[in-house]
């Protein structure tokens, strides 16, 4: 034992039965094991050593490491720099927005900090108001996946409201084009609904999904007033508008710093129109601010308090952040510091595995997205089973990832809902479930249960170019049979062990 209470997860009251194993799911590919987390013992398996596309199981292992190479009081950093003095409310300089990285970074956050303008005081800024920006990362966390899904937004170290947008349809309608529905967008927090008329909404009749991203001029706006700029533009199917609630924001650091040129404006400072300050791959500080000065700091909630609701609300952009935060300065090979590209992260993950848990061959461990967002994400079930139970033995890492476990809908109703605790995850052809129970004989396991669909995951591949969020009656379908059968054999396992 590891000194985890067991308890935790309850009392297993012995009134049903499950005799027989279920029947597997039709039209996949599936895989299952059954772990004593006190023996080490398999109980249970198949297919074990089958390679599995794991989805957004893959954020136990980010938030895993991250814990344990960041520490559970570890904060992300947003900070305001100016280079220059400030005399009678006027920054003779430069002002820079520096976004580090921080998950969870708000728009309520940016109005906090824009309330040290009025401290400063700063009312006017004589030269250029930059954000920093990243060239190299992408404008989606998966080119793959559905284009205009809020859950598939772009990434910047400066993200804010976790890169999405609220759509709210309008009757106004643009002067070129009278036949085509505008709908306007907002930024959304718990105490403000801002707008954002840098990003457009359209509804042409062709059905055919477009993403374009217009630069806006760079121009300072004249007589304090800000001017209204088209920074992103989108072109969804008519047949969706009902449907559609949330967008992603491609370009993020663009839009937080339009956000924070907006806000500020609501405390009498006026800032110049936002101009990129692009930095290589998590360098340092630009020495254009080599010596300025900090205006204002806003750090994130601990570690400890953002991992859970990382894997209870599975968000992908949070998840993608903090892998890039571990990337920024690898321990594991200093080559893979600053770097971003997806065999960057495999590499990550492999270094970790092998360094951890050496009597497994990590070679076929494929990690190319730190949220799990992307079929080829992928593991096998002995693999999983390994980290897992090295979660167990790690009791420090295991309370804090225990509490982002939670039941998935599925299982509400099912006798063993209090002494589950899982992480599920979802694509287009893939249905998974993993985590920890405990049997009828109080025996604390660990479980992996994968399928996926590899028709279903082709056809996405070949559509790839017309990518709705939204699922067809096929797929969720064939999720409702897997969801049933990882019931039914997480309940005979309880049973028989």
């Amino acid at each position: 034992m590891t000194g985890i209470n067991i308890a935790t997860f309850g009392w297993i009251p012995n009134v049903w039965s499950q005799n027989a194993p279920p029947i597997l799911p039709p039209q996949a590919i599936t895989s299952y094991v059954l772990v004593d987390l006190e023996t080490g013992q398999i109980l249970d398996s198949l297919n074990i050593d089958q390679i599995q596309p794991i989805a957004s199981v893959a954020k136990i292992m980010t938030t895993l490491i991250a814990l344990e190479q960041l520490g559970p009081d570890f904060r992300f950093e947003t900070t305001l720099l100016a280079n220059g003095p400030i005399d009678q409310g006027i920054l003779q300089g430069d002002l820079l927005l520096w976004g580090g990285g921080d998950p969870f970074l708000s728009s309520d956050d940016l109005a906090t900090l824009t309330q040290s303008l009025n401290q400063a005081p700063l009312r006017q800024v004589t030269g250029n108001f930059y954000y920093g920006d990243l060239a190299s990362l992408p404008a989606e966390i998966n080119p793959l996946q559905p284009m205009a899904a809020p859950y598939n937004p772009g990434i910047s170290p400066l993200s804010v409201d976790f890169n999405r947008i609220w759509v709210k349809s309008s009757p106004s309608l643009l002067p070129h084009a009278t036949h085509v529905p505008v709908s306007e967008t907002y930024a959304v927090t718990d105490q403000r609904l801002i707008p954002t008329p840098w990003i457009k909404v359209l509804w042409p009749a062709d059905q055919q999904y477009h993403h374009r991203f217009i630069q806006p001029p760079f121009n300072s706006s004249s007589a304090g007033t800000l001017p209204i700029f088209v920074g992103e533009e989108w072109q969804l199917p008519l047949s969706e508008k009902e449907q559609m609630e949330w967008l992603p924001v491609k370009h993020p650091a663009h839009h937080s710093a339009y956000i924070f040129q907006t806000l500020a404006a609501h405390q009498g400072s006026v800032l110049p129109n936002p101009l990129p300050l692009i930095r290589q791959a998590l360098q340092s500080l630009p020495t254009l601010f080599a010596d300025g000065r900090v205006i204002a700091r806003h750090y994130s909630p601990m570690l400890s308090k953002i991992i859970p609701l990382i894997l209870h609300y599975s968000n992908n952009i949070s998840a993608e952040l903090l892998g890039y935060q571990l990337l920024q300065g690898s321990s594991h090979n200093h080559l893979l510091a600053g770097c971003v590209h997806s065999d960057c992260i495999t590499r990550y993950f492999r270094a970790w595995a092998q360094a951890n848990l050496p009597h497994l061959n990590w070679q076929d461990l494929e990690i190319h997205q730190f949220s799990g967002l992307g079929h080829a994400n992928r593991l096998t079930g002995r693999q999983m089973a390994a980290i897992l139970e090295y979660l167990w033995h790690h009791p420090k890492e295991y309370a804090v990832l225990r509490q982002g476990l939670s039941i998935p809908p599925f299982l509400s109703t099912s006798p063993i809902a209090s002494h589950i605790q899982v992480k599920t995850g979802t694509l287009v052809g893939v249905s998974i479930i993993s985590g920890y129970l405990l049997s009828s004989r109080h025996r604390p396991l660990a479980f992996f249960i994968a399928s996926h669909n590899p028709q279903e995951i082709s056809n996405l591949l070949v559509a790839a170019g017309n990518r709705s969020p939204f699922s067809s009656a096929t797929q969720r379908q064939w999720q409702q049979q897997t969801r049933q059968f990882q019931k039914e054999l997480l309940e005979y396992w309880v049973t028989t062990h």
